[in-house]
């Protein structure tokens, strides 16, 4: 571009124009050729191996209909192969991806009852998947959910929010007659309770879940909803606690490289790889790999739109973090900084560190970002709870700081009646987000969990501190 042949008076608004979008282009470029150069080493030797042998009756819960073999495909093929019994659920049918619906309906506007048809078919295609790890039909269970409406579900306010109505079904009750949930409500007791039930009828020792710090918003909620239907089941005598495991599906640009790359192995993304869990590594034999492929390659609705992200979960192996029985949880929780772009070129909104405990008759939050904060970021917290018969979720605005202020750190106190927390209390989860001054979401901390014993014996404290 060539600015002597614009006249003088629009040479600044030119410069102007031109200059951020080269920042734009030279951060952008920064970030991707960091990321590719992490990529480029092999991690694997840090990981210790899954101990498959200690697990006997196991249960993959899945958000959408190919996430239990993206994650975990291998290692359900070499549980069935152990003859130890496997069962997957589905939490959702995965009928709200417009652009995979488009393309396999042939259909470009599309009506509610086309969302319907696609989620069927998303059914047949994991049954058809199952198949290839050694399951049965009677081993995939569908609780039919609204795809990308588990977290609104999940952070819906108060302890009796209205349900959830999708743009795609525009159904507020599960609408799946094959369903393991037809007509329950969008809402988060039906999520937790018939997650309850499922793990009451089926008693696992170990259970596979996506991570918390996944970016899909369904895949975050999906091991909130877990931990709670746990903590009922386990206090109501309906069943042990189990292990739990995590696996990743969504991180920023995950895995590296992106393709099919069956000779490398996967490795956890730099960005979490120290966030307080020990990953775990299960190497996969060529059969195992094989298996996994085929069964990828049922979901050709998924195939048809991004084929070169899913290939890349065909690798050598398959990572989770160590099993978990959930009775004690750390205080404070790492939190992956500049792992997408919006974080990178925006620290001040990229979460660091979430610390959350009870102390005395209060709930307290301290948010550590990876850059001084900014008054033009808005930092919301939500905290979710749930007792043996309820649950409830409450979003508080977080304090800006004052300009010119240069501390990482946001420490909010809440007093735990203004919660509703007390005795009866059996989880609590706190999750920050944060978002630029155009309202667009930057980033989003995972759901820690409180510890339960502790919640107990402060429960009863301030129950006692308030009837004073």
């Amino acid at each position: 571009m060539n600015l002597r042949n614009y006249p003088r008076w629009r040479r600044p608004l030119v410069v102007l124009i031109i200059i951020p979008l080269l920042l734009a282009a030279v951060t952008t470029g920064l970030y991707y050729g960091n990321l590719h150069r992490i990529s480029a080493v092999d991690r694997i030797t840090d990981l210790e191996s899954i101990d498959i042998t200690s697990q006997p009756r196991v249960m993959v819960f899945a958000p959408h209909c190919d996430d239990e073999t993206l994650g975990v495909g291998g290692i359900m093929k070499t549980l069935v192969d152990a003859e130890v019994p496997v069962r997957t659920v589905f939490f959702t049918n995965g009928d709200g991806f417009r652009i995979a619906a488009q393309f396999h309906l042939k259909k470009l506007n599309l009506e509610s009852s086309d969302y319907l048809a696609f989620g069927e078919a998303r059914q047949k295609e994991a049954i058809a998947a199952a198949s290839y790890f050694g399951q049965k039909s009677s081993d995939v269970r569908f609780l039919g959910f609204p795809d990308q409406g588990l977290l609104a579900m999940l952070v819906a306010q108060g302890p009796n929010p209205g349900p959830f109505r999708p743009t795609t079904t525009k159904s507020v009750t599960v609408p799946y007659t094959n369903a393991d949930t037809t007509g329950l409500s969008h809402i988060r007791e039906s999520v937790i309770s018939s997650v309850q039930k499922q793990l009451a009828a089926y008693k696992p020792s170990d259970i596979y879940v996506t991570h918390p710090l996944d970016d899909h918003s369904d895949h975050a909620a999906a091991p909130v909803f877990l931990q709670m239907a746990i903590d009922r089941g386990v206090v109501n005598g309906e069943f042990p606690r189990p292990r739990v495991h995590w696996y990743l599906i969504h991180r920023g640009d995950w895995p590296l490289p992106q393709g099919d790359h069956p000779d490398r192995w996967m490795v956890p993304p730099t960005a979490i790889e120290e966030s307080g869990k020990q990953w775990r590594s299960h190497s996969l034999s060529p059969e195992q790999l094989r298996a996994k492929r085929s069964a990828l390659q049922s979901y050709v609705s998924q195939i048809n739109v991004m084929q070169r992200m899913l290939l890349s979960f065909l690798r050598k192996n398959e990572i989770v973090t160590s099993g978990d029985s959930g009775d004690s949880v750390d205080q404070a929780a790492i939190e992956p900084i500049g792992d997408n772009v919006a974080r990178f070129a925006n620290p001040s909104a990229d979460v660091a560190r979430l610390h959350a405990e009870i102390r005395d008759d209060q709930l307290i939050i301290k948010t550590t970002m990876a850059g001084p904060c900014s008054p033009a970021i808005d930092a919301f917290v939500t905290i979710v709870t749930s007792t043996a018969t309820g649950s409830s979720s409450v979003r508080i605005k977080l304090p800006r700081p004052q300009l010119l202020e240069t501390q990482r750190e946001i420490t909010e106190s809440i007093p735990l009646n203004r919660l509703g927390i007390d005795k009866s209390t059996l989880t609590i989860a706190v999750g920050v987000s944060t978002f630029a001054a155009e309202g667009l979401l930057v980033d989003r901390s995972s759901f820690h969990f409180v510890e339960h014993q502790r919640l107990q014996e402060l429960g009863s404290s301030a129950s006692r501190s308030d009837a004073k």
